[in-house]
This record gives structure tokens, sequence and C-alpha cells, in this order.
């Protein structure tokens, strides 16, 4: 038996019973609201500490990002890894499994140019493209094996 549309049983002034109201589908009365309301504001500043933590967490991540291309062994961090901006055309690039030789490189012109930094393109692999950041870590074939066929890509 469904207790859709029942106001029979409803827990009233209580967080719960302003639940049953929702559940119920009946419009909820003045103390389940106001008891919905101060269980909010009981819980609102455990919910903004959370995203203040988040925010700084957010932070150090962007601030780590921007260091990477500034240490020294940076390239020998990642065998078989190169930078963006020393990626070029032939370059077999290792995506999910498969490789993809790139042909072409156009400019990237989207909304995440400011995030990605000066200089972010696409490399292009016949209709395959990939945003490629100036500080993005890519991972390819070494440079002897990229005039090699390649399975699964242009």
């Amino acid at each position: 038996m469904s207790v859709i549309g029942q106001a029979e049983g409803i827990e009233h002034g209580t967080p719960r019973g302003y639940k049953q109201h929702l559940y119920r589908k009946v419009s909820a009365c003045q103390e389940c609201l106001a008891a919905h309301r101060e269980n909010a504001k009981a819980k609102a500043p455990g919910r903004r500490a959370a995203r203040r933590a988040e925010t700084s967490r957010a932070d150090a991540a962007s601030w780590y990002d921007g260091q990477l291309d500034r240490h020294p062994e940076a390239p020998a961090l990642r065998p078989g890894t190169v930078f963006g901006q020393d990626l070029a055309i032939g370059d077999v690039i290792d995506f999910l499994g498969r490789h993809y030789k790139i042909d072409q490189f156009t400019p990237y012109t989207g909304r995440l140019k400011a995030q990605l930094g000066a200089g972010t393109r696409i490399a292009w692999s016949g209709k395959w493209g990939m945003t490629v950041g100036p500080r993005a870590v890519i991972p390819i074939l070494p440079r002897a094996q990229a005039a090699a066929p390649t399975p699964g890509g242009a």
C-alpha cells in the first residue's frame, strides 16, 4: 500500500518529517519547514570548510603543474614522454594503447586556453585530434620507432 498523498504518520517538526512530506508529495507544514532550515544552517559551516579545503587542494595542484617544467630532470621523470611544446610533426602519440602519427598542428582557440597556457595547439592525425598544452606531458613512441607502420592510427 502506497503512502503517497497521505499526511497521517508524518513526524512533524523534524528534518525527517520534512523528508516524509517530500516523499509523500504532501505540502510541508511550517514546523517541518522550520526544522529543515535549522538543520541546513547547522550543516552549513562544515560544507563551507569542505569547499575551502577543496579550493586549497586545487590551488596546490595548479602550483605543482607549473613547477613540473622548471624541474631540471623533468624529461627524465617519465621515459618515452615529451612536453607538448616539443611535440613535432611525425611523432607518434601513444594514447590509450593506440598510436597516432601527427601530420599537422592547428592553434587552439577554445575556452581553456588560459588554463592550458599560451602556445596550446591541437595535434592532428587524420581526423583524430588531441589538444596539447605546452606543459602537458605526452607519451610518444621513441622517435626511431615512429617511422615503422603503426596499427590503429592514421
